[in-house]
């Protein structure tokens, strides 16, 4: 296959992808439609994997490779498709470094709210893919992009030139400061956090706007009066987390069933909110308790046995066994109470009609997180339509991103195949 033969099937692909996005109600602005339509996405992933569903690690993956003429026309069309392009794994087989399905990209552009002449911070350089589609909209002057691993970061600087988007990529920690070229008009995360680092806020210029995937969704959060910023959840999320220097990202499921499956320190009853949904109450058990995992253990026949959170910073858990006809029983271990703090928060969010993350807001302000149903107003006092217990959210402070360093490692992360179903779903119902 030739350069010029090449390059027309290439351009060929990018309509269809535009097409395709804008058909799902992801491309209003006719500028992003035209970055979508030009900027090629193939040169930012040269070698990729595309997951099987509910098969993460790479064994199980579809293999992509442009380098191998044999192999470059399924390569090509690869590149294009509306799926996550996973390039790296870690030596455990976590993704580590992708390319996001382009859905969500849009989807983030979008709630970016960008205008012309906005500078734009990026938390994450991965492919370099985003940040090119930035480019075309803005112009390079005003993308600037930051990944703490400095081979992503070259690696996507040289095809970011290449491509005509000199763009300012810089190595260093995600959730510090990129001081030389703050104040920024937006900035967006695409990596995942439970807390919003303050040094995000601090570089942001009045009235601008953060979009990032804070626990399990999707929050768009703009400037207020000083270090406040407040908005709205916009959906699930789930990219791969902002992790601490040296970190790699695990796959938890295994060691939460493993660490919480002991003879615990304490044992009570408690009610529960009927049948608990999974999305929500690992939402808020990540608010409550930062980078903590939460499962559902089922039966085959998809009933409940038991419900296991883990917050590995202070080596607390909870297993909560639901019982028939009765209360349920708690077993908890460790320094923090993790069903205190949560049982009253999904008590309010029964009594609220159960609302889904899209339903909540989040306002932030040095000394609270807030998380409200309806709108920031009614969040400052209680009331019927607002989850009370969590006025402010029970923080302690124990694992805050301030206390220690933390980094983006490898942005543009894929969402998990059963929030990019989600997302899916969303937009089908928006735009039948």
């Amino acid at each position: 296959m030739n350069t010029t033969v090449t390059d027309d099937m290439a351009a060929d692909y990018r309509e269809q992808l535009a097409d395709e996005l804008a058909a799902a109600g992801l491309l209003n602005d006719p500028a992003w439609r035209r970055a979508w339509q030009s900027v090629p996405r193939h040169l930012f992933a040269p070698r990729f994997a595309i997951s099987a569903p509910g098969q993460p690690g790479p064994a199980a993956a579809s293999w992509y490779d442009g380098s191998d003429p044999a192999e470059r026309p399924r390569w090509l069309a690869a590149a294009y498709r509306n799926e996550a392009l996973i390039t790296r794994y870690a030596d455990n087989g976590v993704a580590i470094s992708s390319s996001t399905e382009p859905a969500l990209m849009a989807h983030m552009l979008g709630l970016l709210d960008v205008h012309d002449g906005h500078k734009v911070l990026e938390i994450g350089t991965g492919t370099g893919y985003n940040a090119a589609l930035l480019a075309h909209r803005l112009g390079p002057d005003n993308v600037t992009t930051i990944d703490v691993d400095p081979r992503l970061t070259q690696a996507a600087k040289e095809v970011l030139d290449d491509a005509g988007f000199p763009v300012t990529v810089l190595t260093g920690n995600g959730a510090r400061r990129a001081a030389e070229r703050a104040p920024f008009d937006r900035i967006i995360a695409t990596c995942g956090v439970d807390r919003i680092p303050a040094a995000w806020i601090q570089q942001l210029a009045p009235g601008g706007l953060i979009v990032a995937n804070v626990s399990r969704g999707l929050v768009a959060l703009r400037r207020g009066n000083g270090d406040m910023v407040s908005g709205q959840f916009c959906g699930q999320a789930g990219f791969m987390a902002l992790h601490t220097e040296g970190e790699l990202p695990t796959s938890t499921s295994g060691r939460v069933f493993e660490v919480t499956g002991g003879v615990a320190e304490r044992q009570y009853d408690a009610d529960l909110p009927g049948s608990l949904d999974f999305t929500v109450a690992s939402f808020l058990a990540s608010l409550i308790a930062e980078r903590s995992q939460l499962m559902f253990v089922h039966r085959e026949d998809g009933t409940v046995v038991d419900y296991r959170w883990w917050h590995p910073a202070s080596n607390s858990w909870v297993r909560v066994e639901p019982r028939s006809g009765g209360p349920a029983r708690v077993h908890e271990t460790g320094i923090r109470h993790l069903w205190a703090k949560i049982d009253p928060i999904l008590a309010d969010w029964d009594n609220a009609g159960r609302p889904g993350i899209d339903q909540f807001g989040l306002t932030i302000t040095p000394q609270h997180y807030t998380l409200w149903v309806g709108s920031p107003s009614n969040g400052r006092s209680p009331a019927p339509s607002i989850l009370t217990g969590a006025l402010p959210l029970p923080f302690d402070g124990l694992d805050d991103h301030q206390s220690r360093p933390a980094r983006a490692c490898c942005s543009e992360a894929a969402c998990c195949a059963e929030q990019t179903r989600a997302l899916r779903r969303q937009n089908a119902h928006k735009h039948p």
